[in-house]
Formats: structure tokens, sequence, C-alpha cells
């Protein structure tokens, strides 16, 4: 099978980035002929690398700005006529966009080849992105609600334009042959915004599969993530404390609340007990992991899916975290950790303080952890659901 793979950019320089990177090497390993076409790159040319081609098309995912401007007009029309000429010339079976901001560029291929996007984010369903509205999770689709809400300014041309071009999009991805997303609460998301049920699929993520016992070298709760609001970051070192058990505490990231949270932990008089770790490679990250005794995921947006989550549970970890979004996708209650109300820090606390208090408690959940892991969420499992997808689509023809 010869399947066309779009995404953004051509390093691995976030989570999607990462992904479509495992993606092309599951292709080619199971013997498909792979193109690549990256959307953001500054790169103008056609080189073959590690048995695939790939194609730089620079000004199909650039800002919405830009459209005003007649000469990144014409320079897009440029890169869709290329676009064009590709899909004519290597006859794939399958395009499959990965991450991109415009897909109704992307509408015109339907009559020449089977589209398939994989949905992400919420950038095309809503305009701030988060799906939160008074800092409580939004159930409304993309819509007249946005302006009564605020979150768009119908006296703003750009926020009019930006909200213009998501619609455009929405409807033209609703064309497409297939949606891809992470959770069911992705798919009810697209379903709530007028997508077609038998077009949304769930294919959830993975991660690597590790060797670990899941026995704590530590009593410490881990945070890994970006340190923003949404992520709730700031909720973590709330609830340490109120934890009565001894402990030490890891926060494994960077972002802009990074001082805001420095001087938290030193007003908490948490110092001698709270970590920041900064930015962690992937080395480095699993070795705290190994560490910890708990994982915590105090997110207070709808997380689409929460890879953290399943990060975890590959090392046998259990995992306390909010109520939000995809997350109860692979935390159950009480089976490989605990649920708590978003927003209550209380409930996050008592979790976290029975897990570090009964080690036996840690370990069960921690192993169904592990089994659910292996049940779902591997590598081997994520592309034999994909492959079937790409195989029905394909025999569809």
């Amino acid at each position: 099978m010869k399947i066309l793979l779009q995404n953004q950019y051509d390093a691995p320089l976030g989570g999607v980035e990462t992904y479509f990177q495992l993606m092309l090497k599951a292709l080619l390993e199971k013997g498909h002929e792979v193109i690549a076409v990256y959307t953001f790159s500054g790169k103008k040319n056609t080189i073959r690398r590690d048995n695939f081609k790939a194609f730089y098309l620079p000004n199909l995912d650039l800002p919405e700005e830009i459209y005003c401007s007649q000469r990144r007009k014409r320079e897009i029309k440029q890169d869709l006529v290329l676009l064009r000429s590709i899909v004519e010339k290597e006859k794939p079976d399958v395009l499959h966009l990965n991450n991109t901001y415009y897909p109704a560029q992307f509408n015109f291929l339907r009559s020449q080849v089977p589209v398939i996007q994989s949905v992400h984010d919420f950038f095309n369903c809503c305009p701030t992105l988060l799906k939160m509205f008074n800092d409580q999770t939004c159930g409304m689709p993309s819509g007249v609600g946005c302006f009564r809400k605020g979150c768009v300014s119908p006296k703003s041309i750009r926020e009019l334009w930006r909200f213009k071009a998501k619609y455009v999009n929405r409807e033209a991805m609703k064309q497409f042959d297939r949606q891809l997303v992470t959770s069911g609460y992705m798919k009810e998301v697209l379903l709530s915004n007028g997508f077609e049920e038998d077009r949304v699929e769930v294919v959830p993520l993975f991660v690597e599969e590790q060797v670990s016992s899941g026995e704590r070298q530590e009593d410490a709760v881990m945070y890994a993530g970006r340190l923003a609001a949404e992520k709730g970051v700031l909720h973590f070192i709330h609830m340490l404390k109120l934890i009565k058990h001894p402990f030490k505490a890891y926060i494994a990231g960077e972002g802009p609340l990074r001082e805001e949270c420095e001087n938290l932990v030193k007003f908490a008089g948490l110092e001698d007990r709270v970590t920041f770790t900064g930015f962690l490679s992937r080395k480095e990250l699993k070795e705290y992991f190994l560490k910890s005794a708990v994982v915590v995921v105090p997110s207070l947006w709808p997380e689409p899916f929460c890879l953290v989550g399943i990060e975890a549970m590959s090392f046998a970890k259990p995992v306390v975290a909010y109520n939000t979004g995809g997350i109860s996708s692979w935390l159950r209650d009480n089976y490989n950790g605990s649920l708590a109300e978003r927003g209550e820090i209380k409930e996050l606390a008592r979790a976290v303080e029975t897990i570090l208090q009964d080690k036996k408690l840690a370990l069960n959940m921690g192993e169904n952890g592990r089994l659910l892991f292996a049940e779902r969420f591997t590598e081997q499992k994520h592309f034999a659901r994909l492959f079937s997808i790409y195989e029905a689509l394909v025999d569809r023809i």
C-alpha cells in the first residue's frame, strides 16, 4: 500500500510530531511505501530519506492573517498545484493528514484518493482552543454561542476571520472519509459539531512498553507536563500542602507559570521536598517515573487524551487525576488509580495520600494499569487498528 502522510514539521518537536515519526517508521517496517508532505517547514525541495520521499510545501499551514496578503495567496496556490501534481504522479492509496490547521485546503483531493484526518486537538472546534468558559469545561459546539459567551468578538476583524476559517475547515473535514480521534470524549466533540458518527473512529494513542515491577524507589509524587494554568500545575502544588504523609515531589516540565510555581512552593515551605526538573529527555523522564509512587494529572481543561497517563501505566504506576475530557478512557476509578471531581484539590490529596500510605494498594493499582495498557495502549494495538482502517478504505474503492 502507498500512503501519503502529511505533517507540519519534519522533526519531533512535540507529541504530535513524535507520533508522526513513529507512524512513518511503523508503515515502513510493514513494507508500505510512504510519501511525506511537510506543510510548515522552511525547506522548499524534494528529497529521498530513509526509504521514503519527502516533499516540503511550507505555505499550506501559515497563520490566518496571511490570507490578507496577495503574495501569500499566490504562494499557497503554487503549493496546492504542487500537491495535486504529487498526488497525480505518486497515486497514493490513502492520504492521511496528521497535523494541519487548514484541512479545507486538501478537500479538492477527495475525488482522487481517500482522505483520513487525525484530530489531536480542538483547533477547528473551539475559538479559544481549550473548550473552556469561565474556568469550566464548555460543552457547546462551535457556533453563535461563541459570540454570546464572548469567546469571539464581533468587533474584531481578525477574530471574525478566524471564526469563519474554522467553520470552513469543519465543513471540509466532514467530507473526509474518516476522522481519527484518540478518545470517546473527542468523538463526542466532533459529533456535537455535526460530524457523521460512522466517519469518526476512536484510535487510542500508545507509548513504548516498559519493564518495571511498579515498586517505588521513593515516596514520590510526580507531575509531568507543561507548567500552564490549564494543566493544573498550581492545583498540584496546593494539593501537596494538604498531604501529611512524608513525600518528595517532582515537577517535570517547563512553561509560562514556572516562576509562579516556584514562588508558591517557597510560600508553602515545600522547597526541601519539591524539585523542579525542567524539560526532560525521554530517557531522563523514565528515571522519574521509576522513582515515583504515584503520578498526578490535575488537568483543568478537557484533555483530548493525555499521554502522560498511559506512560505512567506502562511503568505500572497508579494515576490520580481530575475527571476531565478523555482521561476516563484510560483511568478507571479505584482500579488503576483514582478519579477526582474537577477542581476538588482535597479529593486529589486524599487519593494521593492513600496511595502513599498503602504500598500494597499502590502495587495492585499499578499492575492493573499495566494490564489495561497491554490490552489497549500498545504500539501493536494502535497500528493494527490504523492499518485496518486504511485497508477498509482501499478495499472500498
